[in-house]
């Protein structure tokens, strides 16, 4: 039986998952005569971050796409941000530039200086897909009435457990910066 607060996250996640288009939704037939393969299956993985008096569920719902290897035979991977981009934001920030009054060290100025480490709640979800060029197709989540319809998910943008996720990500966030 699940927790409440566990339906709740998972209720949370998916009314954000269908406000923020994460899928279009399309016939199971279309998927497989499009990809040659049925859609990715989908599960939930949940997280409490409090204890067992106080839980704080997060949910997440992921696909399962484990191939390993690209036709090609190249290894997939998660790239992660360089060591290097902290340190030159780091540096950046310590750093007073000749004739630059680039940075207000007054800690009371609403202009000091200030980096901030940001958590992005849903990250892989910004970043875009483009499903003309290579189609994505994953199983709708449990609960979803259209599931029983024989509907499956085309991805609009990457979502957890794709091997493409990490990718799009550090494409999004590099293109940005």
């Amino acid at each position: 039986v699940l927790d409440d607060s566990l339906v709740e996250a998972r209720t949370k996640e998916l009314l954000y998952s269908y406000s923020t288009g994460v899928w279009r939704k399309a016939a199971w037939a279309t998927a497989h005569a499009t990809t040659g393969r049925p859609p990715i299956s989908v599960r939930w993985v949940d997280v409490s971050n409090g204890d067992e008096q106080t839980p704080d569920y997060r949910s997440r719902l992921a696909a399962s796409q484990l191939q390993t290897h690209a036709p090609s035979r190249q290894l997939y991977f998660a790239p992660a941000p360089p060591l290097h981009a902290l340190r030159t934001v780091l540096c950046s920030s310590a750093t007073d530039w000749k004739g630059s009054a680039l940075h207000v060290r007054d800690p009371e100025s609403e202009m000091g200086t200030q980096i901030s480490f940001i958590d992005v709640s849903r990250a892989y979800f910004n970043a875009k897909r483009d499903p003309d060029v290579d189609p994505v197709y994953v199983d709708l989540p449990p609960g979803d009435p259209d599931k029983a319809r024989g509907m499956v998910g085309l991805l609009l943008v990457n979502l957890y457990g794709t091997r493409a996720a990490a990718d799009g990500w550090h494409c999004e966030y590099s293109n940005l910066l």
